[in-house]
């Protein structure tokens, strides 16, 4: 029995709520397509020239799934660091399955909740989960105003600015902010929402609970990010999965700009993902695909359109896609066993 199912727990619940999350991949689903089909009449745009780009964007999906790949590397790491033992293949699985949660929502987040879940039911105690899931977010933010901060700073030198640069910075910069003062008040804000689930009922939270589970957090969280040893590996990671994102926008680029400028494709990359933080629309949709016409858009209107859409199906829908296979398969195979163990 692998490390993830030692502890089966009401999977029919889970099941249930998985079966809810599948009717809202079916709305995103459409509604992106619908999206895409505005944009091709909006534009008059060919959506058939997509085949003749068939390699690319294999190519540009490859290195989407790719990003998915070393973040649950990341997050195996982070577990082996912390005295955990999955398996690779466990942790990779949990963590591109998660992405699931993520990319339906708004904001991209959602899957830091089910990781949380997932790692309780492998015995992790909850202030360590907690910990071991905002590790990620953490490097993510830091990678995020890294890459935003460096790729301004060329562009600037080079004479490029536009509006979603300067929103771009300043959402970052408050992004950065609003975490550092998420760390420092983490005990504040963690017994507020936890006063709310002890007020509905939830016999798992305690005062005594509670105060374990902070000081777990803290514990965990300084262990992870001040050690010289682990924190530079995990992060360089991080940067990877960053530089990889902007390879991902760059390769789609060279099929119909010559010469394209991977610092730029980077940075509209992390500049539409920093503006789909913001919880507007389900996966950056209509952000994204702004962001990038109009930042493209001295290279022609169509093709900027074209890069646009080729993106959004090779970064969003196909991975979209994957996680939730991923996240079927791992539920359908609990479910399997239980019903197994119980005949």
């Amino acid at each position: 029995m692998n490390y993830f199912e030692s502890n089966p727990l009401n999977i029919y619940h889970l099941m249930s709520a998985t079966s809810e999350s599948l009717k809202r991949l079916i709305l995103v689903l459409a509604v992106t397509f619908i999206v895409i089909i505005i944009l091709s009449i909006l534009f008059t745009i060919d959506l058939t020239r997509i085949y003749g780009y068939i390699d690319i964007l294999i190519l540009a999906t490859s290195l989407s799934i790719t990003l998915f790949l070393l973040k649950g590397i990341r997050f195996y790491m982070i577990l082996r660091y912390s005295g955990y033992r999955p398996s690779i293949s466990d942790a990779i699985t949990l963590r591109f399955g998660s992405e699931f949660f993520s990319l339906i929502g708004v904001s991209y987040i959602g899957d830091e909740v089910y990781r949380i879940y997932y790692l309780e039911k492998m015995d992790v105690d909850r202030g360590i989960a907690i910990s071991i899931s905002y590790s990620e977010v953490f490097m993510e933010v830091l990678t995020a105003f890294i890459l935003i901060i460096f790729g301004s700073l060329l562009t600037f030198l080079d004479g490029y600015i536009n509006i979603y640069l300067l929103i771009s910075l300043f959402i970052s910069i408050l992004i950065v902010i609003a975490n550092v003062l998420f760390i420092l008040g983490f005990p504040i804000v963690y017994r507020l929402i936890s006063r709310l689930f002890i007020r509905f009922g939830f016999k798992s939270f305690s005062d005594k609970l509670v105060i374990k589970d902070i000081h777990l957090f803290k514990e965990h969280f300084h262990k992870v990010i001040l050690d010289y040893k682990v924190f530079p590996v995990i992060m360089s990671i991080s940067i990877l999965i960053g530089l990889i994102s902007g390879m991902v926008l760059y390769i789609l680029s060279i099929g119909f700009i010559p010469n394209p400028n991977y610092i730029l494709s980077l940075l509209i990359v992390y500049i539409a993902n920093t503006i789909s933080s913001l919880p507007i629309t389900v996966g950056g949709l209509g952000i994204t695909e702004g962001v990038i016409i109009s930042s493209l858009y001295p290279v022609g209107e169509s093709t900027s359109v074209i890069i646009a859409i080729l993106y959004r199906l090779s970064s969003y829908i196909a991975p979209l896609l994957i996680s939730a296979l991923i996240l079927n398969m791992r539920i359908f195979r609990r479910a399997s066993s239980v019903a197994l163990r119980r005949g």
